[in-house]
């Protein structure tokens, strides 16, 4: 009940002031470039001139299946006026209602600590980003689940899959990742541990071939498919294989 409460006291405020009382444009935020800002401490967002091209820049960026990250921000001076201690979060919850015409399931809602400029008591609080999804990829806030079938990295690597393997070869190459593999296939709990470990290792080797240091890869299984969390679509019944990428 008391998260219930919270976000419905987050959502209330936002509706009262940006909609009821069309506050969300007054004479201060017209001086400010940001196309969403907040006041600081603030998690109701103030929108500037621009807001209408980066929305609409954003959706042309969307596409059919994309999804939209959302990743509220807060300084780390910054103390949280609203229901939520994790500003950030309120931030990004806030400015998810802006883009309401798009689907709840491709909006996808991060919060982290960052230093941020202020300027005339306001801030940028918000950034964003698109999340690939396809039928062989689905990036999510902390990093992306592969779906393919044995045959798939035996033979001929699927154009996109390979693609995107290049992309996180150069991107990321920095980063540390932990991959973690899971199986359909029918059989034992360890031998379907065993299974998701291959899938892993066979991701692995793939992106070390591809110039990443094998030292930042950590391999994982964790056997059974549906420990994994997506939210693509029923397409992804068809691969017997999926491994989760989390990348830090």
């Amino acid at each position: 009940m008391v998260f219930l409460f919270a976000i419905w006291s987050v959502i209330s405020g936002w509706y009262y002031v940006c909609i009821i009382k069309q506050s969300c444009q007054d004479s201060l935020v017209s001086k400010n470039e940001s196309p969403i800002h907040f006041k600081v401490n603030g998690s109701v967002p103030f929108l500037g001139q621009n807001f209408d091209s980066l929305k609409n820049n954003l959706l042309l960026k969307l596409g059919e299946d994309n999804a939209l990250l959302i990743i509220g921000i807060c300084d780390s001076s910054e103390s949280s006026s609203s229901a939520y201690e994790n500003l950030g979060f309120a931030r990004a919850l806030s400015t998810k209602y802006l883009f309401r015409d798009i689907s709840s399931s491709r909006l996808v809602l991060k919060s982290k600590v960052g230093a941020l400029a202020i300027q005339d008591g306001y801030l940028e609080g918000v950034t964003f980003s698109i999340l690939l999804r396809n039928e062989y990829i689905e990036e999510t806030s902390t990093g992306v689940i592969l779906r393919f079938n044995d045959e798939d990295l035996e033979e001929n690597l699927p154009t996109k899959l390979e693609a995107y393997l290049t992309y996180l070869s150069i991107e990321k190459r920095r980063n540390t990742m932990e991959i973690m593999g899971q199986t359909k296939s029918i059989g034992r709990a360890m031998d379907r541990n065993n299974v998701g470990l291959k899938a892993a290792y066979a991701i692995k080797k793939l992106l070390v071939l591809r110039g990443v240091d094998s030292t930042n890869l950590k391999v994982l299984s964790m056997g059974d498919l549906e420990l994994i969390v997506g939210n693509h679509t029923d397409s992804s019944a068809v691969f017997n294989n999926r491994v989760e990428i989390r990348i830090n």
